[in-house]
């Protein structure tokens, strides 16, 4: 039995930058690879569930060790998914990235991970099909569910658009990733030579290249990119995301239950607040302040001015006698929202 893993080994906080969350992700999915292959191992336990409060010697100074899957507050970080896709009973599909481009190092999306149930994933881009994906069974042989690594995002638009073979496509999308990786002034020789015979066979220029780099990999002054990712379990549509350039945003507010009772001690609810953009998705990088006030039957535990902490933070309400709960969260940007809770 492996009784912990990861841990402090990796900490990651919920507002890290994208790559390294999925690196925590990954880093929880590979040890689970290597358990289920090996006979002689009964089972393994990451380190661990949530961050935690802890001493000095741990933490960023703030005496907190990052080493959960969830935060303090029991809100998923992308590892939480990575666990959950291996599940059976529901679907399950995270997308591993908000796809902008600048996120990454290099504004190089590269290879893009779902983590997921599904037996397939399709993906679209601006109501175009760029293709279908799988689970990554040579890097991840013994999970119940690999995750799915996609690394072409282009797909059969050069075929479709620019009128060329397959494997001139093919050439010129490995020609493409390598200027991303390199940049066209430090390419290998390989790739050098790849895109002279290209260019030579297909008679482009090196404003024709330069057009097909920005109009397939770059994007730049293009129109506001959208991407729809479907899920398919058994041939049949399980989950769809989409992820694309946040133009609108709310603030969502969660309660766990509607319905508390007082008996023999107090009852409390946890209400998650999230930052979302049009799509749903929680703003990563959003510290959004809102003020909370409780009144009626119940109370609020903890301070009354919070801030979102990686586009998402909790708090709890705890009875204090029969009646309604009426919770106000107020914030400058999207006005005041409130919950009505019964206390039986």
């Amino acid at each position: 039995m492996v009784t912990e893993h990861n841990g402090h080994m990796f900490p990651t906080k919920k507002i890290d930058c994208e790559e390294k969350r999925v690196e925590h992700a990954l880093r929880h999915l590979r040890v689970l690879d290597r358990m289920y292959g090996e006979k002689q191992i009964s089972g393994s336990i990451g380190w661990c569930m949530n961050d935690y409060n802890t001493h000095k010697d741990f933490g960023s100074g703030d005496k907190i060790c990052y080493h959960g899957v969830m935060d303090l507050f029991r809100l998923p970080k992308l590892a939480a998914a990575a666990y959950a896709s291996q599940r059976d009973d529901t679907s399950v599909m995270e997308v591993a990235s908000g796809m902008n481009q600048g996120e990454r190092t290099g504004s190089d999306l590269g290879c893009v991970y779902v983590f997921t149930n599904c037996d397939e994933v399709k993906l679209y881009k601006n109501g175009e099909y760029i293709g279908s994906y799988g689970p990554d069974r040579k890097k991840f042989p013994n999970l119940p569910h690999p995750p799915v690594a996609i690394t072409d995002l282009i797909g059969e638009r050069l075929m479709r658009n620019e009128h060329i073979s397959k494997r001139d496509a093919d050439r010129v999308k490995r020609v493409l990733a390598a200027i991303v990786k390199y940049g066209d002034k430090s390419l290998p020789l390989r790739y050098k030579l790849a895109m002279g015979y290209t260019m030579l066979k297909l008679r482009y220029r090196y404003e024709d290249a330069v057009n097909l780099y920005t109009r397939y990999v770059a994007g730049w002054g293009s129109e506001s990119t959208e991407f729809l990712f479907e899920g398919y379990r058994g041939g049949r549509l399980a989950a769809s995301v989409k992820r694309g350039d946040a133009v609108s945003a709310g603030l969502r507010i969660t309660s766990e239950t509607l319905a508390l009772e007082e008996a023999d001690t107090y009852d409390v609810c946890r209400i998650v607040l999230e930052h979302v953009d049009q799509f749903g998705a929680v703003m990563p990088y959003s510290v959004e302040a809102v003020r909370v006030q409780v009144s009626g039957a119940g109370e609020r535990i903890g301070p009354e001015l919070v801030s979102l902490t990686g586009g998402s933070t909790a708090f709890w309400v705890k009875t204090a006698g029969k009646g309604e709960i009426t919770v106000s969260v107020e914030s400058e940007r999207f006005g005041c929202q409130t919950l009505t809770l019964i206390v039986t």
